[in-house]
């Protein structure tokens, strides 16, 4: 028999099977979950009393108790979140280190909040839509943030009114195919040291333009 103390990280995947989430609270040692394709699952806050430090949902139901998980470290949701902003939604006093929102994740809080995620260091976007100056004035009162990821999507056809985000050392490019709009991302960047560009699966370029708009910086090319 398994031993619920054992289980530190669990994935469900494609499991129309999974429905309250609440049975999982045995499993005390439970610090990392990640929900894909199981949309009838309900009742997060089920999970409130167990050490949980990672969630990774897409597809997954209902996220109308996320809020109640205040032991988080790292959030990954790419699906609508519940609300009109992020605090809404997100457990306002979560230690959150890193959070990625992709997909619809904010189609309708928008980034409203986010700068109420004092601990975040890392962040990563890759909306559906792109995002405003509202936006982006959120990101940039992060006290803490060090790490940028945003999805190329964003930078075609420019990426918007980008505030300048000086507490950024270090960004990186997903899903980049070597023609987007990369040239303002150095005077909204002015401190950035590392320059990762992660290809979209067979995309092949000269990164040297790229490179030369990034004299102070290490500029890595991840090919897929």
């Amino acid at each position: 028999m398994l031993d619920p103390d054992a289980v530190r990280e669990l994935a469900l995947t494609d499991n129309p099977e999974v429905a309250d989430l609440a049975e999982l609270s045995p499993l005390r040692s439970l610090r990392r979950l990640q929900l894909v394709g199981c949309r009838a699952a309900r009742g997060l806050g089920g999970l409130a009393g167990l050490p949980l430090e990672e969630l990774l949902s897409r597809r997954a139901g209902d996220l109308s108790a996320l809020r109640e998980l205040e032991s988080l470290t790292l959030l990954s949701v790419a699906q609508e979140l519940p609300g009109r902003r992020l605090t809404d939604a997100l457990p306002r006093s979560a230690p959150f280190d890193f959070l990625y929102l992709g997909h619809t994740a904010i189609d309708r809080t928008g980034l409203r909040d986010l700068s109420h995620g004092a601990t975040l260091r890392r962040l990563s976007l890759a909306p559906a839509a792109p995002l405003d100056a509202q936006d982006w004035a959120e990101v940039a009162r992060l006290p803490l943030l060090t790490e940028l990821r945003l999805d190329a999507a964003l930078l075609r056809g420019g990426l918007g009114p980008v505030t300048v985000l000086p507490g950024v050392t270090e960004l990186h490019v997903a899903t980049f195919e070597g023609g987007e709009d990369v040239s303002t991302l150095p005077a909204r960047l002015p401190h950035v040291r590392r320059v990762f560009l992660h290809t979209a699966p067979g995309a092949r370029f000269d990164p040297a333009p790229c490179i030369g708009l990034f004299p102070d910086a290490d500029v890595v090319l991840d090919e897929r």
